[in-house]
């Protein structure tokens, strides 16, 4: 991704922020139907300073949080880039092609059919991921809507936000069915089919080269590290991280950082391009806390007042 891409998803997530602080500062609580609160109904019939608008933006804000994802190169691209560094230092440039093979000629290559069915198998992987995110964020979003004659439902004594463990399982399960589908690609059986239509596409005249290039693929893909698991017994996509630094688990499908050598730069730009949109879930901080000045009861307000520092205390 881009340095200029990464610069423009972020100038959009500050624009529909600014809007939707704006929106949201000049609304006075009423009591909305489903139809109006979409996605965010779960809070209608309550007195509520959402519209159909404030979901809308909503909306944008948690489809801007994955396109990064959608954008960043995964495990499965850097498989490409790994092929072709061994393919040119392990073979000879009179058995592959010339002019040099770049990651875009492989990718369309309408001859290699069983690579674009793992190509495209990858790719709906990755959007089921996006998916599981998206509905993740827009519930943290959306929670700017609950009723300010409601609030003691939503937050708990300790101040915390009350999170529904059937909400938490759903996009567990979302999750750990999305990385274990990608994952699946880089399985033992299923590397050494996309390596041998590759070689046999790109390596000419049944070369020996084929099997050091194989060999060393597979050492370097014996671990990709594409797992929901976080090493001590539970996920790295919790479903519970509440408007804080969920990066680790938007950063999955990417693999270990050391399947390819990276230049420092554009890994710190990867970074950087799955991170900078955290400012949305803080800044809607800011919009809950606009909820207090439509709240008649002190109690609730100290409750979401507590709530709310525990949870910018976790953002960074």
């Amino acid at each position: 991704m881009s340095k200029n891409t990464n610069f423009e998803f972020y100038k959009r997530a500050k624009h529909i922020n600014k809007i939707l602080l704006k929106r949201f500062q000049e609304k006075s609580p009423k009591t909305i139907s489903d139809g109006d609160l979409g996605s965010c109904s779960g809070y209608s019939g309550q007195k509520t300073c959402c519209d159909k608008d404030i979901v809308k933006l909503i909306d944008q804000a948690a489809l801007l949080k994955v396109k990064p994802i959608l954008q960043t190169k995964s495990a499965f691209s850097k498989l490409i880039n790994v092929y072709i560094s061994q393919l040119n230092k392990n073979c000879s440039a009179a058995v592959i092609p010339s002019p040099p093979l770049i990651p875009k000629t492989i990718f369309a290559d309408k001859s290699l059919k069983t690579f674009s069915q793992y190509k495209q198998a990858q790719g709906n992987c990755i959007i089921d991921f996006a998916r599981a995110l998206t509905a993740f964020t827009r519930g943290q979003l959306c929670s700017i809507c609950m009723g300010v004659d409601k609030l003691s439902t939503y937050i708990h004594t300790q101040g915390q936000l009350k999170l529904s463990q059937q909400s938490v399982n759903t996009f567990q399960q979302a999750a750990d069915d999305a990385i274990n589908c990608f994952a699946n690609i880089f399985a033992p059986s299923i590397l050494d089919s996309i390596l041998n239509k590759l070689n046999g596409a790109y390596i000419k005249n049944n070369d020996s080269c084929a099997a050091n290039v194989t060999k060393n693929i597979k050492s370097i893909f014996s671990n990709p590290k594409i797992s929901n698991d976080d090493g001590q017994g539970g996920k790295i996509c919790k479903g519970t991280a509440i408007f804080s630094d969920n990066s680790l688990c938007e950063q999955t499908l990417l693999g270990d950082s050391l399947l390819e050598f990276i230049n420092p730069r554009f890994l710190s730009l990867e970074k950087e391009s799955l991170n900078r949109l955290l400012n949305l879930q803080k800044q809607m901080l800011e919009l809950i806390q606009m909820i207090l000045m439509f709240s008649q009861a002190a109690q609730q307000i100290k409750l979401l007042m507590k709530a709310i520092k525990i949870q910018h205390f976790h953002l960074y």
